[in-house]
């Protein structure tokens, strides 16, 4: 019974794929049947490589390629769903809980699950329980609000969370049922993400294992110090963390940091590196579509800011990105600090400046 069902399911998804083709298409996929007869010799193991590249629905829809090729989506290691590949949110539902159904118990290496701004709460609860108890490790999603029975998943490592588009944010509180933790993650991106903390809410001090951390378009959505102590954190990076009030505070105090990138739009997040004693490298990039003379000496404080709080790691590099503007050689006469020293400088458009901090405990020609 079994069996049939699966069969009758992979030929409704190999007939959509076929009506979807245009009739060039199907044409010239009956004069390519030599190559199809190739594509039937490959080894398992690659056919299981080229699947596993594709997105679950298309893997299963080229399952029409070979005889050869009928079952073998079903072991894959990785499994990708996307609402958006299906017209309707019926027919995403149905072809999830059939994949998992009809997949080979192998273990779950991969998974995105990618479900919308409409949530199917009893599809969502499925999918991330069979996720689980199949060992998953790398999880892209755009949730946040985790079913409660995952939040204890031991093999997570990898997770990145977030909306495909920019036209939808999700939120990650500092209170149940949107916190979560995994004790096994060692790399976490977040793109999109509105962050609804309480003020000095530590959100990632809870990740024992976590070493890598992205933290891309991402807002503050109140006052708040905003704080990363993640304790084994080696590399950080912060690209456009918008925020809407004043006296809101950027908090590092990661005593295993090596590497912090930092990304920032006018105006610029205030930053304080309280406990970062290994610190090795620093990238900063400050941009301004629309800069004006008096700006200057707003950049050039927060510049000489940055640099003392900085000062102690071995090479930090500023950048500023100023487009449309002609010359901006004023700011190298505020300069003052002792731990900035201009050693390029930089013409496309505008006027890009190369800061190199702490000179003394490197060379200055020591990298870009």
């Amino acid at each position: 019974m079994i069996v049939t069902s699966c069969l009758a399911f992979l030929d409704y998804v190999n007939t959509d794929l076929t009506l979807s083709l245009p009739n060039q298409a199907r044409k010239r996929n009956k004069l390519e049947n030599i190559d199809i007869d190739r594509l039937s010799n490959l080894p398992d193991s690659l056919i299981h490589h080229i699947l596993s590249l594709l997105d679950t629905k298309s893997a299963v829809q080229y399952s029409i390629i070979s005889k050869t090729w009928r079952n073998h989506w079903q072991n894959t290691t990785s499994l990708d769903f996307d609402h958006a590949n299906f017209q309707t949110r019926t027919g995403f539902g149905k072809f999830v809980r059939h994949v998992l159904r009809f997949r080979r118990p192998f273990k779950l290496s991969k998974l995105r699950f990618y479900s919308g701004y409409k949530r199917n709460l009893s599809l969502i609860d499925a999918t991330f329980k069979y996720a689980k108890s199949h060992g998953v490790e790398e999880l892209g999603t755009d949730l946040s609000d985790f079913p409660p029975s995952f939040l204890d998943c031991q093999t997570l490592k990898s997770l990145t969370v977030g909306p495909l588009t920019r036209s939808l944010y999700c939120v990650i509180r500092s209170h149940p049922p949107n916190s979560f933790t995994f004790s096994s993650l060692t790399t976490l991106q977040l793109y999109y993400v509105s962050f609804d903390f309480e003020n000095g809410y530590d959100f990632f001090s809870s990740f024992f294992n976590l070493e890598k951390l992205l933290i891309i378009d991402c807002f503050l959505l109140r006052f708040m110090v905003f704080k990363i102590s993640a304790p084994r954190l080696v590399n950080l990076t912060i690209s456009n963390l918008r925020f809407f009030t004043d006296h809101t505070e950027l908090v590092i105090s990661s005593p295993k940091l090596r590497f912090f990138s930092f990304e920032g739009i006018y105006p610029l997040l205030p930053l304080n590196v309280e406990d970062c004693p290994i610190l090795e490298m620093v990238k900063i990039c400050l941009y301004c579509p629309n800069f004006e003379e008096e700006n200057t000496y707003y950049y050039n404080g927060y510049l000489i800011s940055a640099s003392e709080k900085l000062s102690h790691a071995s090479s930090c590099n500023i950048l500023l990105n100023f487009p449309h503007q002609p010359t901006l050689f004023t700011l190298e006469r505020y300069s003052h600090s002792r731990f900035i020293k201009i050693t390029k400088v930089e013409k496309e458009g505008g006027c890009i400046f190369y800061y190199y901090m702490n000179p003394s405990l490197f060379n200055i020609g020591r990298g870009t």
